[in-house]
């Protein structure tokens, strides 16, 4: 006896963003820009084999095709291409290749490495994407940066790292904007300080990584600007101290200062754990006593981190004749804000620091009142070094222009809370009142 079954039809559609596995394609760079451009998607159906057309016309004449274990997570690596260049690709996606006119997505590499060039760049930290909320920063980013060049995160883009729906929910927020620039990451302990998260993060973000055993710490060079990218939660070991690196990373980061630092190069620093903060977490002695004297030693000229959920900038050494160097708290990306700095919530509890209102300045405000007996205080850093804060939702957005950067802080509603424009350290950066601080 013979049965004729009919064939299974597959549903490629999608119910809500739990159930959204269509990630991307999105895309990163390599160490390097202007040659190399990481591509990567996830599908909702499993395939045994892989491929991507490429090229400089839509016509995607290169192709590289390869056998795998069968997977709904694909990544290639292109190399070798040509700088400031748009490029065009195809991929062998299940859900792509059902649609009769297959999508043609592209990408644009970085300009010719060491090269001067005028570019633009976002920031954003701790996202927490798991019931709509990064969308608005994402929403904002497209509207008022379109030009934006990459976006880099400090952390935590999701509560935990460890449930898949939380980052189906992320690249349900992420879809527009993941297609048009690409994103660089770096580990949050939400989204990475168990060894398992941790191991989904550099599964989902495959970066030029150094060592992931030791840490997701990497670096990535755009134009004349090194990006040095370090993970605060040591490959996910919970059980070291959240904040401090292993000696393999430390001694990593000194030689890529080492390269880069004291010559023609802009230097930013990124890593989620919050170095200065008047907020929820306080001030991270360790990372003072760690990183500031490196860190003036190389002239770096901004350092970028989240954790607490507001936005704040410190400028160290701002006397100096190179011009110190700006800390950046950026972790308002979408996360519920730290607002019990204002309100204190429950009986007896006290922050670290009171905050006045929904801004600090200390030029205004003096120094806080709050847990003055806490161990994260550090009112003689303040006293030195604190330019301004506010607790608003938002994104930072920077633009540089030869040895200029104009600094803004962007919010949901399209309103500019902070504008600043600030040198290159040893180009005349000197220290100055912000152009604008929306004061609360």
């Amino acid at each position: 006896m013979f049965f004729f079954l009919k064939k299974m039809k597959l549903d490629y559609g999608w119910k809500n963003p739990e159930h959204f596995r269509r990630w991307g394609p999105y895309t990163s760079f390599g160490n390097h820009a202007s040659t190399e451009m990481i591509i990567s998607w996830q599908s909702k159906f499993y395939s045994m084999k892989r491929w991507i057309y490429y090229g400089e016309t839509k016509e995607c004449e290169k192709k590289i095709q390869e056998k795998c274990d069968p997977s709904f997570h694909h990544t290639f690596w292109l190399k070798d291409l040509k700088p400031n260049t748009k490029y065009y690709y195809k991929i062998s996606r299940p859900e792509d290749l059902k649609i009769e006119e297959q999508p043609v997505y592209s990408f644009k590499t970085g300009p010719k490495e060491g090269e001067k060039v005028d570019f633009e760049f976002c920031i954003s930290g701790d996202m927490h994407a798991d019931d709509g909320n990064a969308k608005k920063t994402f929403d904002s980013m497209e509207e008022n940066s379109p030009e934006a060049d990459f976006l880099v995160t400090v952390g935590d883009c999701v509560t935990h790292g460890g449930i898949e729906e939380k980052w189906n929910d992320y690249f349900f927020q992420a879809d527009s904007l993941k297609k048009k620039i690409p994103f660089m990451n770096t580990t949050g302990n939400h989204d990475s300080d168990h060894p398992e998260s941790y191991a989904h993060f550099i599964q989902t973000f495959q970066h030029p990584y150094h060592n992931t055993e030791k840490g997701a710490f990497y670096y990535f060079v755009y134009g004349n600007a090194v990006f040095i990218m370090l993970d605060s939660d040591n490959a996910g070991q919970k059980h070291a101290i959240q904040g401090v690196v292993s000696d393999e990373q430390m001694e990593w980061l000194e030689e890529i200062l080492d390269k880069y630092g004291l010559r023609d190069y802009w230097v930013f620093i990124f890593m989620h754990h919050q170095v200065y903060s008047t907020g929820d977490s306080g001030m991270m002695h360790m990372y003072d006593l760690a990183y500031r004297y490196l860190f003036e030693k190389y002239h770096v000229d901004g350092v970028f981190f989240g954790h607490d959920h507001h936005f704040e900038v410190f400028w160290t050494a701002r006397e100096s004749d190179w011009g110190g160097t700006h800390y950046c708290l950026v972790g308002n990306g979408g996360g519920g804000i730290d607002t019990f700095n204002i309100n204190p919530k429950g009986k007896g509890h006290q922050p670290n620091y009171l905050w006045k209102g929904r801004t600090y300045i200390y030029e205004r405000d003096g120094i806080l009142d709050g847990n003055v007996d806490g161990g994260v205080r550090n009112d003689k850093l303040i006293e030195k070094a604190h330019v301004y804060g506010i607790m608003e939702h938002g994104y930072t957005n920077m633009k540089i222009k030869g040895n200029s950067c104009k600094m803004r802080m962007i919010g949901w509603q399209n309103q500019e809370f902070f504008v600043d424009t600030i040198k290159r350290t040893d180009t005349g950066k000197k220290y100055h009142t912000p152009k604008h601080m929306q004061e609360f």
